[in-house]
């Protein structure tokens, strides 16, 4: 794609927009993983077995 004569204000915009939305994207995934693990430790500390134990395969 070639560039022709962009505006410098007008591609500062895009740039800043970019790394907003970039931002909140992280923002989102951060928050969603933290309710997840949230979740899990609270449910270790009331003593589900399943969650504090690591399945390893059995060796032969």
């Amino acid at each position: 794609m070639a560039v022709a004569n962009l505006d410098p204000a007008k591609l500062q915009l895009v740039q800043e927009l970019e790394i907003e939305m970039m931002s909140d994207m992280y923002n989102r995934l951060v928050g969603a993983c933290h309710m997840k693990i949230g979740k899990k430790l609270s449910n270790m500390s009331q003593g589900e077995d399943d969650l504090t134990k690591v399945n390893l395969p059995d060796k032969k």
